[in-house]
């Protein structure tokens, strides 16, 4: 009677098995399949227009091995641990310059800002009226302190390099002083130990806005991933001075303890030996051999524009971040 009773229930259960509903998952509707198929056509298409359309003329190009770090190199992880000076509503402080104490940047939006003790104040403005695109708002870039320390000299990407004052704020344009000539692409600036400044040109082809068809094209108009030594006596021949970076460098600034510091973004891919998602600092000595690297392994540095160091701490600048970067050697 107990097997009987137990096959029973074991029946029940089975039977209890079967007469349970079949739950089916809704089919997704055409309309899913319209719109997913849509997108990736419109993404083909405008990606093939992008390439059909536009006046390129890529070059193909190796990039060089990575350069390995010495085992001798300072390594670090600390530029994770940089302290935010936020310059909100203002973004993309793209260079800096030190001054008793006291911070100067330019930003997207056309200003000079001032920092002093973390507050942030417009100095001056160099944007026109009512302006809304970066052409008539103009791009600061590059900036550099006078030999006398009486000005800043600021490079606008667009129009040409400006002299400001410390004293009073007042802004003479220095280049170009002929109404014809039009730059493309102004990039930075350096002051030789006579007062002459020097220029250069992020590329000869494109303009500030044109900047990606420069990274499609790989020319060497400023996109292949190296640091290039120009003698200024006009007639020595340019030389490669470092190759094989791990990624893009931007402003190169000179350290007081001796080198020059190279921000790198854009990190390849693959690298795993560098521990750094975002961006880096390199530290290279005057035959281009890295002495010293920064890394930040916590994503917490999207950009490094440039680096200024200045006592005791380094001062990180970003093309589009809203922020100055601040971090303790």
């Amino acid at each position: 009677m107990f097997h009987n009773e137990r096959r029973a229930v074991l029946a029940l259960s089975n039977m209890a098995n079967v007469l349970q509903p079949v739950v089916r998952k809704p089919k997704r509707s055409n309309w899913y399949f319209y719109t997913v198929g849509a997108v990736g056509i419109a993404l083909i298409s405008g990606l093939c227009y992008f390439i059909f359309s536009v006046d390129l003329d890529p070059a193909v190009y190796e990039l060089t091995a990575v350069k390995q770090i010495p085992i001798s190199a300072v390594q670090n992880n600390r530029l994770s641990d940089v302290t935010q000076i936020s310059i909100i509503p203002h973004s993309g402080p793209e260079s800096i310059v030190y001054v008793n104490g006291t911070l100067y940047t330019g930003t997207e939006n056309g200003n000079i800002l001032r920092i002093r003790d973390s507050k942030v104040e417009v100095f001056h403005d160099l944007k026109q009226s009512d302006c809304d695109s970066v052409g008539p708002c103009g791009r600061p870039l590059g900036m550099r302190l006078s030999k006398n320390g009486e000005n800043i000299f600021i490079v606008d990407a667009l129009s040409g390099v400006y002299s400001l004052s410390l004293e009073n704020g007042a802004v003479d344009k220095i280049f170009p002083l002929d109404s014809l000539f039009y730059p493309r692409f102004l990039d930075d600036l350096d002051v030789l130990p006579n007062g002459e400044i020097v220029i250069s040109e992020a590329t000869v082809k494109y303009s500030l806005q044109e900047l990606d068809k420069e990274y499609l094209e790989s020319r060497a108009n400023g996109s292949r991933f190296r640091v290039i030594r120009v003698p200024l006596d006009g007639k020595s021949p340019a030389t490669v001075f470092v190759d094989g970076l791990p990624g893009f460098p931007d402003n190169i600034r000179l350290s007081p303890r001796g080198g020059y510091w190279i921000p790198i973004n854009l990190l390849l891919p693959g690298l795993n030996m560098l521990k750094a998602r975002s961006s880096m600092l390199l530290r290279v000595d005057e035959q281009g051999d890295i002495i010293e690297v920064w890394r930040d392994p916590q994503n917490k540095v999207l950009n490094v524009a440039e680096v200024c160091e200045a006592g005791e701490y380094l001062f990180t600048s970003s093309y589009f971040l809203p922020y100055v970067g601040k971090v303790k050697l």
